[in-house]
């Protein structure tokens, strides 16, 4: 089920996009680092709070869940940064 998300400095996107990608890196046996301000709601003139990223970060696992039949894990990838693996 595709949905449409927010990236600051991007604009919106298409989830089946990030899915993607995601997906591809998975194949090569990486994660793949999930855009930093990403949220499900668009962010007016300020940085995504901590809760919003969170938000993100649980649609696009669930989304990924049904695609692949197994629950990606989100970890701290440092500087900010979180990454999605298999």
């Amino acid at each position: 089920e595709n949905f449409e998300y927010y990236d600051t400095g991007r604009g919106y996107r298409q989830s089946r996009d990030l899915v993607r990608d995601i997906l591809e890196t998975f194949f090569r046996g990486s994660g793949h680092i999930i855009p930093p301000e990403a949220t499900v709601n668009r962010v007016y003139n300020r940085s995504a709070t901590e809760e919003e990223k969170k938000e993100f970060h649980k649609t696009i696992v669930e989304q990924m869940e049904r695609v692949i039949g197994h629950k990606p894990q989100v970890k701290d990838a440092g500087n900010g940064k979180f990454a999605i693996h298999y």
